[in-house]
């Protein structure tokens, strides 16, 4: 297992680099490949008990992604509420508004979180600005699991993930603002104060370990290990990145608006 998890990361990582470093149409697709992966797997655990339509939430999640800052937004979700409406009547008692929801729910949030991967890519520092969230988010696991490892005693949320530490969250927070550091240092993406790089490092670790723990959660709920296997050595892709949708609007947030702190 762990051999293949190495192998996977030599290879995922510099795929992950290139495709963003082209940029345009490549990333484009990149993302909406990752968000609707990341979709399918969430309706996918959800199967089991219920019957969340896929179809409707790959027309949300789409929505948001490429339309949540269009001037047309609210007219398209007034058509779409009003589209669900009738099928939830034409449905009943099939799907229920429990399904719906099912499947709502990871499309707003899904698609949303990766909105803020479509602004950043018609930035002119897009490249370095994506960077800055996969090495703030990886910071954040990385440190996570040395310290957890070597000097975790104390559960953070053991009803939603047991391995998981007060000590290792810390260690999460510690590397996170060391990064954050280091990069703003190298990277002249703005003036921030040292205030600014540190609640930008710990921000984003906080993000990242509570999109983990979310997604830990969804799983308990529906009794599955993992959210798929499409990447060897780490499951799905929501095993994967789970961290990284959250750590995304709030790396993007903080790097428009910190240099104002």
């Amino acid at each position: 297992m762990l051999k293949k998890r190495i192998i996977t990361i030599l290879i995922g990582i510099p795929f992950i680099l290139a495709i963003l470093y082209i940029g345009g149409i490549c990333w484009t697709l990149f993302f909406t490949v990752l968000g609707l992966g990341s979709l399918y797997e969430f309706n996918r655990m959800t199967k089991k008990s219920y019957q969340p339509p896929l179809f409707i939430g790959v027309i949300l999640f789409l929505i948001t992604m490429f339309y949540m800052y269009n001037y047309y937004l609210l007219l398209t979700i007034v058509l779409f509420i009003v589209g669900l409406v009738i099928y939830l009547i034409a449905r009943f008692p099939r799907e229920t508004i429990i399904d719906i929801s099912l499947i709502l729910f990871p499309a707003l949030y899904i698609g949303i979180s990766l909105s803020f991967a479509i602004l950043i890519n018609n930035q002119p520092d897009g490249f370095v600005l994506m960077l800055a969230v996969f090495l703030l988010t990886w910071s954040s696991d990385v440190g996570g699991y040395i310290f957890g490892k070597k000097w975790g005693k104390r559960k953070l949320a053991p009803a939603l993930s047991p391995n998981k530490t007060w000590e290792g969250s810390l260690g999460g927070v510690i590397l996170t603002i060391i990064t954050a550091f280091v990069f703003l240092s190298i990277c002249d993406l703005g003036n921030y104060s040292l205030y600014s790089i540190i609640l930008l490092g710990f921000a984003a670790s906080i993000a990242a370990q509570l999109g983990d723990l979310l997604m830990s959660g969804v799983k308990r709920v529906f009794d599955v290990e993992d959210s798929g296997n499409i990447i060897p050595g780490h499951g799905g892709i929501l095993d994967r990145f789970d961290s990284f949708l959250l750590v995304l609007p709030v790396v993007y947030c903080f790097l428009y608006y910190g240099q104002f702190l």
